[in-house]
């Protein structure tokens, strides 16, 4: 299965088969910090998972600036969270005592398609196959462009008298 996801989707997607390594092990995360997955996709880096959550004092005045921006992040995680459940690619199950945990696992076709994301070699790969009309014609209009710009400027010198007699 190849397909092409959203940034989001495709950034979790890459970060769960990355962190589980195998299908079936069940994860349970906080969404706060799956956030730091959507920031930037070479950030493999290993969320912890619920239990491993350290408590960090901080300062009220830096933490109320940045409230906003992680509710619209935790927002974009449930979203995204969604989706991949819907498609199949990993069994999701929020935990009803606990706001804002989930217990996430890969189904086969979501740590392929993960292990996937997360190479940057494969992840071209994917998109060059969902996109490969579009770059038929993209390589074609370039080679159309240059030939066209051959035959204006020899246009342009019969025009001018350059030619050689």
């Amino acid at each position: 299965m190849s397909l092409w996801l959203p940034k989001d989707e495709r950034r979790l997607l890459a970060g769960y088969a990355f962190q589980m390594g195998e299908t079936g092990t069940e994860c349970r995360f906080h969404e706060a910090d799956l956030t730091e997955r959507l920031s930037c996709w070479w950030a493999m880096k290993t969320v912890p998972k619920d239990g491993e959550r350290e408590e960090k004092q901080c300062d009220i005045a830096a933490f109320t600036k940045t409230v906003p921006a992680l509710m619209r992040n935790m927002e974009r995680v449930k979203l995204a969270n969604k989706h991949l459940a819907e498609r199949k690619l990993i069994n999701l199950e929020r935990v009803s005592l606990e706001t804002s945990v989930v217990v996430v696992s890969l189904t086969l076709e979501g740590y392929d398609l993960g292990r996937r994301y997360a190479s940057s070699w494969d992840c071209t790969g994917i998109w060059f196959e969902q996109y490969k009309n579009h770059w038929f014609w993209l390589i074609a209009a370039c080679i159309g462009g240059a030939l066209l710009k051959t035959l204006f400027d020899f246009i342009g010198t019969l025009f001018k008298g350059d030619l050689p007699k």
